[in-house]
């Protein structure tokens, strides 16, 4: 998917402020989706060796008939950040607004880094939602040996 990527040009200090900031920039006149209700859920797909494998969690949300989306990431360079993806119209491209969120308010619950707090949000979004989750996904959890709820605690 090739993607042009912009800044939303604010810092966040939380999570749900980037969530917030999503709404902001989207121009597209149509909803994400509703966390609470599982409408639109974007379905991580990611396994890798890494720190975090989103396979099997909410990550965001994808209107995928407006071409519209928000997901929750973190990675080495960027830390903590929301990527918020738009269909550029009349293009086969996608555009991508950055929303970065500051490390600094999550110091004081050392040694927690922000890939926990990503992992989990994750976890929490995914908790409402796990009899929700696409067949092909949980196939490929199934096949890889991965239960993401083997341990309930809801």
């Amino acid at each position: 998917m090739g993607e042009q990527e912009l800044f939303c040009g604010k810092a966040h200090s939380f999570i749900l402020d980037a969530r917030e900031c999503t709404i902001n920039h989207n121009r597209s006149g149509e909803e994400f989706g509703d966390m609470a209700e599982g409408i639109n859920l974007w379905w991580g797909e990611k396994f890798t060796t890494g720190k975090l494998n989103n396979i099997g969690y909410v990550i965001g949300l994808r209107n995928d008939r407006a071409g519209i989306g928000w997901r929750l990431d973190y990675d080495e360079k960027k830390g903590a950040h929301i990527n918020q993806v738009y269909r550029i119209k009349g293009q086969k491209k996608w555009g991508k607004i950055l929303h970065l969120i500051e490390c600094g308010s999550w110091n004081k619950y050392a040694p927690y880094g922000p890939d926990f707090w990503v992992m989990r949000q994750w976890y929490l979004w995914t908790e409402h939602h796990h009899d929700k989750m696409p067949e092909r996904i949980a196939h490929e959890l199934t096949r890889l040996g991965i239960n993401r709820f083997a341990y309930k605690i809801w």
